[in-house]
């Protein structure tokens, strides 16, 4: 599929995503987000190399206890309901394009 065409979804996952975070650091504080926003920066980094980068990923997660890592599981699954919704509004876009 045309990059150009996942334009729009990039960005509506990028504006929940921001929206996520704000609500996050309102809710449940600035130190959680940022725990959070270090976890995924470093889950970026781990996609498609092995060995080194996974084990930084570990070496995060492995001090946090157990209700921090509860809201962790918790940001990254609301995270993934956000990006589901945001794809199938925009195969509904796609469909209401191409019926034009």
């Amino acid at each position: 599929m045309d990059n150009s065409v996942n334009t729009p979804l990039r960005d509506d996952v990028r504006l929940l995503g921001d929206l996520l975070g704000q609500c996050l650091r309102q809710q449940a504080g600035d130190d959680l987000y940022q725990t959070i926003e270090t976890i995924r920066k470093a889950s970026v980094t781990t996609r498609g190399e092995q060995g080194a980068a996974l084990s930084s990923l570990r070496d995060l997660l492995s001090p946090l206890d157990d209700a921090t890592l509860l809201e962790v599981a918790r940001a990254f699954s609301q995270f993934l309901n956000l990006s589901n919704i945001a794809e199938q509004h925009h195969r509904e876009r796609l469909h209401r394009q191409h019926q034009r």
